[in-house]
């Protein structure tokens, strides 16, 4: 038995770990061989480079999204609801100095940052204006609201903004941005209301 595992570690130096953990199983009786995953044996760096590549293609599509035309929040109408498919998915540029994989060269990549969205607002005529604002996401996040006058923020995976102003006519945009890092842009689902003070 011993002399099995000293050969073992001494094929996987030489041979590739890939190799020996292939022979074995196909020394292996059927009904233990067929248990053995291929993923178990795959090599560091290979597991690095399709990691590396599907973010990379995550990266790809939704830095080449654009912000749907957002139909305007009625002040005192129904409950808005916004998630990430109308958000424009912010990323940023890293740089990664050179690994010891083969091809791992210094580059820089894509990663993640945020999202912002505008919406527009009708109906400020001056009064004094309720905003609530509320919802999830499936990363920790800064969350930034703004319309003219008014502007709020909260942090984490749940928000809840309450709060009572009158703009003066200058609630015309909403503009929402969300800070926060991730491997893949996360879902998002917020809750918005602007009612007139009875």
């Amino acid at each position: 038995m011993l002399k099995k595992m000293l050969w073992s570690f001494t094929a996987c130096a030489t041979l590739g770990c890939a190799a020996v953990v292939t022979a074995s199983a196909m020394a292996m009786p059927p009904e233990l061989a067929t248990v053995v995953d291929p993923q178990w044996h795959q090599h560091p760096c290979d597991m690095r480079r399709n990691q590396q590549a599907k973010l990379a293609l995550a990266a790809e599509e939704a830095g080449s999204a654009t912000s749907q035309q957002s139909a305007p929040i009625y002040i005192g109408g129904v409950r808005y609801a916004v998630n990430q498919t109308v958000m424009v998915p912010v990323y940023t540029e890293r740089y990664v100095p050179g690994g010891p994989c083969p091809g791992d060269f210094p580059r820089y990549v894509k990663e993640f940052a945020g999202y912002h969205v505008d919406i527009p607002v009708d109906g400020d005529e001056g009064q004094s204006l309720f905003f609530d604002i509320s919802g999830r996401a499936g990363a920790n996040f800064n969350l930034s609201v703004s319309c003219g006058s008014f502007s709020a923020a909260d942090q984490g995976n749940k928000f809840f903004i309450s709060q009572r102003l009158v703009t003066n006519h200058s609630c015309k945009l909403m503009q929402i941005e969300l800070k926060g890092r991730a491997e893949v842009a996360p879902s998002v689902e917020l809750m918005i209301s602007i009612a007139e003070e009875i």
